[in-house]
This record gives structure tokens, C-alpha cells and sequence, in this order.
């Protein structure tokens, strides 16, 4: 039985059994009040890993549903370090035959496998992450009833609370269709809705066109000539190079557009 079929069949339990069945299901992350399935929180996530994901299969972003200062981690599949290599190893035949000599005259099985080592050819590159955005809110009262959720039905991840008398509610989702990262933000309450956004990023030498009061900005950078795996012992695992083709090149844009 998978987790729908398990909550869809709680109303017809006895009720001592529905009773423990819906607390086993909250655990689950399924919604409280309802049979949806939702991942839910009553804070914030305090770190990467405790972000919501959603994503289209190209585009991807982590949320995590900070109150004052939204923190957006920004994906794109095609970052990667580096640059098009050939990634053969040109003394490969070579050691293929003492792998065949090793396996069929000397039966050393262990020698063999050291010797295949030899014929994986350099280490691939690393993905990228595109950046961060960031929102932060300037709000006029005390934060009240906190619920960040990630609808696993619909892939939309919200994140809503009461700041004074005005409910604020943030939704974030990936669309296939538009290929963007759309985040819709509403107010219901007397208190106005102030907001500023901005990106960040790790590459060297990234910067934003656009300021201010200005309705599209544009974060531009360049990835790393060559990032070494995270599992190499280097002192330098991170190469730049301003020349053209050593590096990708990477943008992006943000547009705002408001509504009332």
C-alpha cells in the first residue's frame, strides 16, 4: 500500500485505529487538517538541507521560507565548470591488454582492477550552482501563525504568516510550459507589502546590471575554468580563466511585475 492509498483509507478505520493511523501519517509530512500529501513546517529552514525543492527538470530552486529575508537557491542543468575536453584516455588499449593478460594468464584479479583505474581518463567537471536570490521583507508587526508547505499534488511551495493584520503568503513554482521561476507574493491586510530583491553567487567576478527602483535586473557571471571533485585533496580545486571558452558564461534575470 503506497501513502495515498494509506491516508484515503482512514475515515473507514475504527477510531482508536484512525486516530494512531493520522499520527503516523503527520509524521509522514501529510497534512494535518486534510488528505493531501504536503510536506509542512511551523519554521523556517535553518539550513541548505532543510529547504523545500522544486524544480521542472532544467530549472530547480531550494526555498527556505525565511520570514524577513527569503533565501531562493537557483539551479540550471547545463552549469558546469570546465569547458568541451576529450575525455578518453589515449593509452587505454594499451592497458586494456595487460588487463586481459593479468585476468586470463596470471589470474590476478586485483592487479587487473588497478590496472582498469588507469583507463577511466581524467576526472569529468563539476555542476555549478547558478546563484541565490534574495527577498527581504520590511514588515510592520510580529510574526504569527509561521507554515511553510511543499504541495507534492500541485509542486508548489508556499510559505504563509501573519505580520500584524495583514496575511502575507508567498508561493514559488517551477513552470515547464514558460521554463521560469515564478514566485507570486500577496498581502491581505492593511499593512502595504515592502520588498527588495537581490541576487548572490559564488563565481569570482559576478556582478548585477540594473539598481534600485529598476522593475528587471540581471545577475552575469562566468563559471570556474576547472572545479577539481570535492573528494581530491588539492590546494587549488578552483581554476578561473578570462579567456573566452575557459569557463561558461551564465545569466540570470529577474523581472517584477505588481499587480494593484
Amino acid at each position: 500500500m503506497n501513502r495515498r492509498d494509506f491516508l484515503t483509507t482512514l475515515p473507514a478505520l475504527p477510531p482508536a485505529v484512525a486516530v494512531a493511523a493520522a499520527t503516523a501519517a503527520n509524521a509522514w509530512g501529510a497534512d494535518e487538517r486534510t488528505t493531501e500529501l504536503k510536506l509542512w513546517y511551523r519554521e523556517p529552514a535553518k539550513q541548505w538541507v532543510d529547504s523545500l525543492p522544486i524544480g521542472n527538470g532544467r530549472l530547480g530552486a531550494m526555498v527556505m521560507g525565511i520570514v524577513h529575508q527569503e533565501r531562493i537557491f537557483l539551479n540550471e542543468d547545463t552549469l558546469w565548470s570546465g569547458c568541451p575536453t576529450d575525455g578518453n584516455e589515449p593509452k587505454g588499449p594499451e592497458y586494456l591488454k595487460e588487463v586481459r593478460r593479468l585476468v586470463l594468464q596470471e589470474k590476478d584479479y586485483a592487479g587487473a582492477d588497478a590496472e582498469c583505474r588507469k583507463m577511466q581518463g581524467p576526472y569529468n567537471e563539476s555542476y555549478q550552482p547558478l546563484g541565490e536570490l534574495q527577498i527581504t521583507f520590511d514588515h510592520a508587526g510580529d510574526v504569527q501563525d509561521y507554515r511553510r508547505e511543499l504541495d507534492l499534488d500541485t509542486a508548489i511551495c508556499t510559505t504563509s504568516y501573519r505580520s500584524g493584520a495583514t496575511l502575507i503568503t508567498r508561493q514559488v513554482l517551477v513552470s515547464a510550459p514558460d521554463q521560469v521561476i515564478a514566485i507570486r507574493i500577496e498581502a491581505q491586510g492593511a499593512s502595504k507589502l515592502r520588498l527588495t530583491a537581490g541576487f548572490d553567487c559564488l563565481f569570482q567576478g559576478w556582478h548585477v546590471d540594473g539598481g534600485e527602483g529598476d522593475a528587471r535586473i540581471c545577475l552575469r557571471a562566468k563559471a570556474p575554468a576547472h572545479a577539481d571533485p570535492n573528494y581530491v585533496n588539492s590546494q587549488n580545486p578552483i581554476l578561473y580563466d578570462d579567456a573566452e571558452g575557459k569557463g561558461m558564461r551564465c545569466e540570470a534575470l529577474l523581472e517584477v511585475r505588481a499587480e494593484g
